[in-house]
């Protein structure tokens, strides 16, 4: 029974006594939840490299943004390929996502604008890689991104956090922070 449900929805057609979804309702990551100060934040993860993580993470915040929502995207791969998709010389930073962790800056400090209207970013760096080790020693080191983000006076429609390929503690921190979990897969 169940098999045939998933088939039917799968061939879109609607079972009987259902009504159709409309296309909002399809698509609630935007909504908003009680109590948020800023909209959902969504990780995307996956412990294998080369799925789309970056490329998803760079070109729906960028298509959001030109659809007039507010979105931030933080980078927390060390290897920083979603800065430099966005333009961000990695080089000439005055704050980074590194410093967001570890260094004790607000979110404020560390954010910079991307070429795109409405679309605003956290950047990585290489010293990001070493945050893995640093981070083992502290107290509620898990929770170091979260409480970041949690304080953030600008609101955005949504928070996109673009991990490394590991499950480590920066991806611990974005699956912590989240309210979201995309997981990009190679078909």
């Amino acid at each position: 029974m169940a098999e045939g449900r998933c088939y039917h929805a799968l061939r879109g057609r609607r079972r009987p006594g259902r009504r159709r979804l409309t296309v909002a309702e399809h698509w609630k990551v935007l909504a908003r939840r009680p109590g948020d100060v800023v909209g959902p934040r969504v990780c995307l993860a996956n412990q294998k490299g080369g799925v789309g993580k970056t490329t998803t993470a760079v070109n729906l915040g960028a298509a959001l943004a030109l659809r007039g929502h507010r979105v931030l995207v933080v980078d927390a791969d060390p290897q920083a390929n979603a800065t430099t998709g966005l333009g961000v010389d990695h080089r000439r930073l005055r704050g980074s996502t590194y410093d967001l962790l570890l260094g004790g800056a607000s979110l404020e400090d560390v954010v910079v604008r991307t070429a795109v209207e409405g679309l605003e970013l956290v950047p990585a760096c290489p010293p990001l890689a070493g945050a893995e080790v640093e981070l083992v020693a502290l107290e509620q080191r898990e929770r170091r991104l979260a409480e970041a983000l949690s304080g953030t006076s600008p609101a955005y429609d949504l928070v996109l956090v673009d991990c490394p390929p590991s499950l480590g503690l920066l991806t611990l921190n974005a699956l912590v922070g989240a309210t979201d979990l995309l997981v990009p897969v190679q078909c």
